[in-house]
Formats: structure tokens, sequence, C-alpha cells
């Protein structure tokens, strides 16, 4: 509300109590009429005509206590009581407070995170509880380099395999519109859906990617058999010794997958960790295609579906570039550095 003479308000509610109108109110004493209904309605709730105070927050915190509250904040939410490691604005409000003595305003923490820490607001990612970190960092960075030499000892490709699902039930991601106008995108059969596999390859001397892929028919899922058909395609499109690389689901231990790999001495296996699909650069094929490629892409059908994405897979076989964007993200290295 703003803040009038105390003289105005004063003669603005002896005309309200005496039954004029707040337009007339409004236009007799050349204020909005939203003030005059402010002011009114500041009246019966806390029986006074004065303005509100200002907030006694402090509107900025200590430059030289920045670098001490980062180290807080590095140190994660768990180490300052929270359940898990999310740091929200009432969060760090609560720990300025606690180790600083300081009682901010929220939107003041807020300008400190983005403007003076340069910290970012980013939407959280969930992982299993179930993942051993610790493993995991080992396999990228001992466990996979043993393996780089091994296949290049043998003069072998490193294959990555995997394998994913596209439905007709788009992937949908924010566009623009009207404010308060949200889009509408159509769907029909939302649960059909398209198997498919696929292998980035690194041949053994010159490191060049390549990508083979396969889709099974309409609303079919991967068995070991079809996995198995897979590898066999693999194989002999590269007429070479493999270590394969991909991870524990069950089809991939399945009889006819055994059954191949014994009658195939040239290939070897290798297991990624539990729950690391991000150790699969064949994986950022699929993110690639899902979230970029076709994000809001709604089909009438399956054959639709189908095209578009065999199109996009055609168009990957001849983008290395892309592929090796793929092993960069999961931070394996093909060189031994």
């Amino acid at each position: 509300m703003k803040a009038y003479s105390e003289d105005l308000r004063i003669r603005v509610i002896y005309d309200s109590d005496s039954g004029m109108p707040t337009k007339a109110l409004a236009d007799k004493y050349r204020v909005s009429p939203a003030w005059v209904r402010n002011l009114k309605r500041h009246r019966r709730e806390t029986g006074s005509i004065s303005p509100k105070q200002r907030s006694t927050w402090p509107r900025r915190f200590p430059v030289e206590k920045l670098s001490e509250l980062e180290a807080y904040l590095t140190q994660g939410a768990i180490a300052h009581g929270w359940i898990n490691e999310l740091w929200t604005v009432q969060r760090v409000w609560e720990l300025i407070k606690s180790k600083f003595q300081i009682d901010l305003s929220q939107g003041t923490v807020w300008r400190i995170l983005k403007r003076d820490l340069k910290w970012s607001s980013i939407k959280p990612q969930t992982v299993l509880r179930e993942r051993d970190e610790e493993k995991i960092s080992r396999w990228r960075k001992q466990e996979f380099d043993e393996i780089r030499r091994r296949t290049q000892k043998r003069g072998a490709y490193l294959v990555f395999v995997d394998e994913a699902g596209f439905m007709l039930q788009p992937t949908l991601r924010k566009t623009f519109a009207p404010r308060g106008s949200r889009p509408v995108t159509r769907v029909s059969d939302p649960h059909g859906r398209i198997s498919t596999a696929c292998a980035i390859t690194v041949s053994p001397k010159r490191k060049r990617l390549n990508l083979y892929f396969r889709l099974l028919p309409d609303n079919t899922n991967f068995t070991g058999h079809s996995i198995a058909s897979f590898l066999k395609y693999v194989h002999q499109e590269l007429r070479s010794p493999l270590t394969m690389i991909w991870d524990s689901i069950p089809i991939h231990s399945a009889d006819p997958v055994r059954r191949y790999l014994r009658s195939q001495r040239e290939i070897v296996l290798e297991i990624i960790p539990e729950y690391a699909p991000e150790l699969n650069p064949a994986d950022g094929v699929w993110s690639y295609i899902k979230y970029g490629r076709l994000a809001n892409f709604a089909p009438h059908d399956l054959s639709i579906l189908r095209k578009q994405v065999t199109k996009e897979l055609k168009e990957l076989c001849d983008k290395p570039k892309h592929l090796a964007s793929f092993i960069a993200k999961s931070k394996l290295s093909l060189d031994g550095r």
C-alpha cells in the first residue's frame, strides 16, 4: 500500500465511513481505487490506518562471508541434517540463519545463489539407492582401461550394445505458447511401441566409429533369441574379433545368447556395473533421438514412427562426430588418457 500522508488516510477513512463509494473517494482525493480498497482492508485486518512497516530483513549478505557460505553448501545438504542433497532456497535460508545468525528474506537468498555464487536452478536427476558409486568409478577409470588394452592386443572391435523402445506416446519437452494457454499434443494408442537395438563399434586400429541397428516388429519385445540374432548380425557385418560391452539385464544372459557366445570364441563379453546406464555410449543414441530429434513427435500410427526412427538411426550412421560425443559423455577414454 502506497504510503500517502496520515492526514490523507484519515480523510479518506472518514468519508468512507460516511458512506462515500470507493470510486468517488478515489476521484475526490486523486488516488487509485485499489489504494482505497487496500486502505480499508488494512484497517479491517489491523485496526490501524498506518502504513505497513518496512521489512527489517537486511538486504545484503556480507561479501567476506560468501566463500564460507559456499563451503558449507559444498558439504551437501545431508551434512547439515537434511534427508537428501537438494539445496532449496528455504534450506539455504535456514542454513544462513543457523550459521551466520542473519535473517535474510528468501528473495535475497535467491539472489545470493544466482548472482553472487553463480549457482543455477537445475532439475534433480533420480538414481537408485542400490548404485555402487565406488564400483562404477573404478570400472570407468581402471577396469575399462584394462578392457581397452586387451581388446587392442587382440585386434578386436569394441562394441557397445543397448536396447530401447519408442512409444507412440511422445517424449514431451517445453514449447512456446501464449501465457496461460497450455499446448495440447494428441496421441493415438499411447502404448504402441517399437523395440530397437543398436551397437556403436570402434575399429581396432584407426578407432573409426560406426553404428549398427535393428528394429523388431511392432509391439514386440526383445528376447534371448532376438538379441542373439542381433549379435550375429553385427558379428557378420564386422567379420572380426569383438569385445562386446553391455549391461546385465536378464535377456543378455538368456540361453540363446549364451549358446551363440560359446560358439563364437572371437567374441569376449564384458559387463557394465549395475544401475549405470551412463557408462554405455549406446544409451546416448536413445537420449539423442528421444529427447532431441523426436521430442514432441506424435505420429498417427507405428508405421510412421518406424519410418522416422529408422531415418534418424540411418543418419547417425553417417555422423561419427555424434557417436564420438556419446562416448565422450560416458567419460570412457579410447586412448588411455
